[in-house]
């Protein structure tokens, strides 16, 4: 197989002739960013072959500034037979959680925000137990015992895990069968998520997370006093393979590209959810319960269900409101793997979870007959207008419309962006305010209003 190595970061890599030269890189641990999702019209993934031949259509070279001179678009040149180096522009190059300040993607969060103390779902709780000294000539188990203690709370019939039953005979004699279980209540399910020996009144912990299409924000949150504890936020992984959501759903249809975006979104979840917990002093195993809220293509993307058919007519996603509720562990979460983690509801193709779970927290569930507007200006643009007999959505692309996606020098607003420019009448002088204040590298979406 052809080996290929990428300069500057000197990672090499051995591929099957054939592959994208962008498909090699994300082999060698390169991230070449895609803002069109690799469909070869952004030209943002231009890389400079120095030595060795590629395959590309010349249609791509001549839109992009291709040719002799080795340049070419890493989603649309293909590695041929021969052995490769690759130099890829460091303005080409996604670092993975490279905010520099990720707490600058939060505006302050208050408990404000969440149910009053006495109308928190109680869904999770902590119950004790005291369970009979098994007996030798009783012959009973240890499972038995505890059962017929819960069958007194009319739980016998919860699920205890292999993973909570592993360490129920330890719990028990260390105490004299006083033990505490954190049980999970649903509809119609109940569930054990944790056996602790004494009888004690553990914290209880809940993960809320909106994954949205460019940042990721996660909230630890005390599912006893309703209190915030702590409140992370990122880039959301997926950003290297597409601004939008359309350049995602597109990715989605490449080899093994449903797979990588999957695994991208729960991997900015998961790091972010271990940088929360640290601040609260915990491990990420003793969140009890999670809620996740993002726009329809997301929560696909979270899921791993295709995304393919929310963009095609007539515009069926494979889930909608009747989303159904995974485990943690199912999922791949790093919160206690046996939770049930819940998610918001869309309303549909592009009015996600993430605009039905913010409608709660404003005017428009009030019992008023006002018209109320809520706005959700971000990567995408969501409104809801209406009162309390009629609620009226929309749709459509924001930031990432402008942000390197049609636009030759657009970018996202990071450091090197142009956010601002003047021209003064007097002297025709123009001014220009960029991110961080250094050499501009290209224009973000507030640049170009």
């Amino acid at each position: 197989m052809p080996r290929i190595l990428f300069t500057p970061a000197n990672s090499t890599v051995s591929v099957p002739a054939g592959v994208t030269v962008l498909e090699a890189a994300r082999a060698a641990d390169v991230d070449i960013i895609t803002p069109c999702g690799g469909r070869g019209k952004c030209g943002k993934c231009r890389v400079r072959v120095i030595e060795g031949r590629v395959e590309t259509g010349e249609t791509d070279e001549q839109a992009h500034g291709g040719g002799s001179d080795g340049w070419v678009l890493a989603c649309t040149a293909r590695v041929g037979r021969t052995d490769l180096i690759v130099d890829v522009p460091e303005k080409a190059v996604w670092h993975a959680g490279d905010a520099e300040d990720p707490s600058e993607l939060l505006k302050p969060f208050s408990s404000d925000h969440l149910p009053v103390c006495d109308r928190l779902d109680r869904s999770v709780e902590a119950i004790t137990l005291t369970v009979a000294t098994s007996e030798r000539d009783e012959r009973q188990s240890d499972f038995a015992r505890v059962r017929s203690a819960l069958a007194a709370l009319d739980l016998e019939s919860a699920e205890f895990p292999l993973t909570i039953l592993r360490g129920l005979a330890e719990a028990l004699r260390l105490d004299e069968g006083r033990i505490t279980l954190v049980v999970e209540r649903r509809e119609n399910h109940t569930c054990i998520l944790d056996v602790i020996s004494g009888h004690v009144c553990p914290p209880l912990y809940g993960l809320a997370v909106d994954i949205g299409t460019t940042n990721i924000a996660v909230l630890i949150v005390s599912l006893r006093e309703g209190a915030i504890l702590a409140c992370e936020a990122d880039y959301n992984d997926q950003v290297v393979c597409g601004l939008d959501l359309i350049s995602r759903i597109n990715y989605a249809g490449r080899e093994n590209g449903l797979t990588e975006l999957h695994s991208r979104v729960v991997e900015t979840i998961n790091r972010l959810t271990r940088r929360a917990c640290k601040v609260c002093q915990i491990q990420p195993c003793e969140v009890v319960a999670a809620a996740v809220s993002g726009n329809t293509t997301m929560t696909h993307l979270f899921l791993g269900l295709t995304p393919k058919y929310i963009r095609l007519e007539p515009y069926s996603p494979t889930i909608l409101a009747e989303t159904p509720e995974y485990r943690a562990g199912r999922v791949g979460l790093v919160v206690n793997r046996e939770c049930h983690v819940h998610l918001s509801p869309s309303v549909g193709s592009y009015i996600g979870g993430d605009i039905a779970a913010g409608i709660p927290c404003t005017g428009l569930t009030a019992d008023s007959e006002d018209i109320c507007l809520y706005m959700d200006i971000g990567t995408n643009g969501e409104l809801v207008v209406g009162n309390r007999d009629l609620l009226i959505s929309s749709a459509c692309s924001a930031g990432s419309a402008l942000e390197g996606m049609d636009s030759e020098c657009g970018m996202r607003a990071a450091e090197g962006a142009i956010k601002e420019c003047s021209l003064d009448g007097d002297t025709g002088r123009l001014s220009l305010s960029v991110i961080g204040e250094g050499r501009p590298l290209g224009i973000c979406g507030a640049g170009l209003v």
